[in-house]
């Protein structure tokens, strides 16, 4: 019985897709005719209409509009449109809204809230790209008929939903991202057929073709489309350096990108240089093909410090247009953003990175430098490591700090929690990590005061370095030295310190390393009547070297 039934149902969906595949699968003499007529220059001008783009990523991609974080307003659309971009790409899963057996229609009230977006974003003349997303039974199962029915269907319907609608605003991405079992053959063999299926009805509308393998710029080369085909724009993707721009990406299932939180891009000689490498590669295909590139997706995640994320998206996005390729940041508000949805305004700095001229970028917060005390310390110093900031928004406690020595290098991160910024004034704060003794030699700090945002979860980065240098004691301390003595301890009005030469100065410090007072020892005596009760640090300096270092106690008279 089992068998029958395989056998009858076999049967029944073979007729289904006979009787469909017979509106997609048109006679290929004619297919050609048509398209070799086709302008082979207007892809290359409609793409231009795409220019700078950017995606409503995490919103009609998630299985109901709003469940991934983003529900589209038209707000946002002007706000796109005011901030100067060109065009609206739209990721949207249109299969978890249309029915799973013949004709798998379209759900009706989806079909019109799409038909919404895109109409808000026509009349302000921006232009739009319609997707296919996580349609991951397809991917998974690419010879399952179910799927390829479901695929054929969606094009068939929005070919003829559209038909009228703008050829120069209104591009249809077939698919994005090929991936996983559906390897470059199966979609070099798939895609030409999906074509087919839209000019039947319409021979004007430019399609946009995405390279395999997620869309790798490397996998262009694997890229088959057939030479007939002129009115196609190929589509790449961008999130590179991956430990960057991913950084922090809980959906990896290929390594895990935690490891890699923290990482920075500040537009070094070699940073730049990998990007330019990876242009060449898509400059010298699309060359070579004679075909126009779009990348349909760049951006950097929202766990990476805002001012490395502000000179990568500004870097990046100037060389793809230094290179004749249009482009869609990923994403608007929601994992890659570059708008906050919560105050309804965009990111410090992401308008100027995306569509400005200037080649250096700021979020408005900067260090005003780092420091150290004892400024000439020694390994019997504790030392205190203090940052000194400027940022539009008030100074909040340090929740944690995190201090990580390698070598010679000490990573020195501390952490706030704050809001997002409200205010347009400028303050400026301190933040202090005490290191403790450090053995002697040479030392980088490298200093991260990190800012997240409870709300939006946004980190906000001030960075700064110096190198330092802890003496061994032994090494800057003689045998004269070492018969220097400082009496009486405690002591209420003087100190009197013996062997000392009347040129020699001193330092008092705090036990928080602040200078509390300074001055020439002169005859021997120190003067700390100025000073509150309690313990400090005392500095005996000879020309540039600290040959003293003692506790000293100040007791009331």
């Amino acid at each position: 019985m089992k068998t029958i039934f395989k056998i009858k149902q076999s049967v029944l969906f073979i007729s289904i897709a006979f009787l469909f595949f017979g509106w997609f699968s048109p006679d290929s003499e004619v297919i050609a005719e048509v398209n070799n007529q086709a302008d082979t220059s207007l892809a290359f001008t409609r793409k231009k209409k795409i220019g700078r783009g950017i995606n409503f990523g995490n919103a009609l991609e998630a299985p109901r509009e709003g469940e991934w974080g983003l529900v589209i307003k038209e707000s946002y659309i002007q706000a796109i449109a005011d901030a100067g971009f060109n065009s609206v790409r739209l990721p949207i899963c249109w299969s978890a809204h249309m029915s799973r057996s013949y004709p798998f229609n379209i759900e009706t009230t989806f079909l019109q809230r799409v038909d919404e977006i895109m109409n808000w974003c026509l009349v302000r003349n921006l232009a739009v790209i319609i997707t296919i997303h996580h349609f991951n039974e397809l991917y998974e199962h690419p010879d399952d008929q179910l799927y390829l029915s479901m695929f054929f269907a969606i094009w068939k319907q929005l070919t003829d939903h559209y038909l009228s609608v703008d050829h120069e605003r209104l591009f249809f991405e077939v698919l994005n991202e090929p991936e996983v079992n559906l390897t470059p053959d199966k979609w070099n063999q798939l895609m030409p057929k999906i074509i087919d299926t839209i000019r039947v009805k319409d021979n004007d509308r430019t399609l946009i073709i995405d390279a395999p393998d997620y869309g790798s710029h490397q996998s262009l080369v694997k890229l088959n489309i057939p030479q007939s085909e002129q009115n196609v724009i190929v589509s790449t993707r961008y999130y590179l350096p991956y430990q960057f721009a991913q950084q922090g990406a809980w959906w990896s299932t290929w390594t895990d990108l935690n490891q890699f939180l923290g990482t920075t891009w500040s537009g070094t000689g070699s940073e730049k240089n990998a990007v330019l490498e990876d242009i060449s590669i898509i400059r010298n295909w699309s060359g070579n093909n004679k075909r126009p590139v779009t990348i349909g997706e760049y951006g950097s995640i929202m766990f990476a410090d805002n001012q490395s994320r502000l000179t990568w998206t500004n870097y990046v996005r100037t060389q793809f247009e230094n290179n004749g390729f249009s482009w869609s940041y990923f994403d608007f508000g929601v994992v890659f953003k570059a708008y906050s949805i919560v105050e309804n305004k965009w990111l410090n700095g992401f308008v100027e990175a995306l569509t400005g001229n200037s080649a250096v970028i700021s979020d408005g917060r900067s260090s005003e430098g780092i420091s150290i005390s004892p400024v000439k310390a020694s390994e019997d110093d504790s030392i205190l490591v203090r940052l000194f900031i400027k940022m539009p928004n008030s100074c909040t406690e340090t929740d944690s700090v995190k201090v990580a020595v390698k070598g010679s290098e000490i990573k020195i991160t501390t952490y706030h929690k704050e809001q997002i910024p409200r205010g347009s004034s400028i303050n400026s704060c301190i933040d202090s990590v005490r290191l403790g003794k450090l053995a002697s030699g040479s030392y980088t700090l490298v200093f991260n005061s990190e800012y997240i945002d409870k709300v939006n979860t946004l980190h906000y980065s001030i960075r700064d370095t110096m190198n330092i240098q802890i003496s061994d004691l032994d090494n800057i301390t003689d045998d004269k030295s070492r018969l220097l003595k400082v009496y009486p301890i405690p002591a209420s009005q003087f100190l009197i310190v013996e062997n000392i030469k009347p040129f020699n100065q001193y330092r008092i410090y705090d036990l928080n390393g602040q200078l509390k007072c300074t001055g020439t020892v002169g005859n021997g005596r120190i003067r700390i009547s100025d000073l509150r009760p309690g313990e400090y640090i005392l500095h005996i300096i000879e020309e540039t070297r600290t040959i003293l270092n003692k506790k000293i106690i100040v007791i009331q008279q």
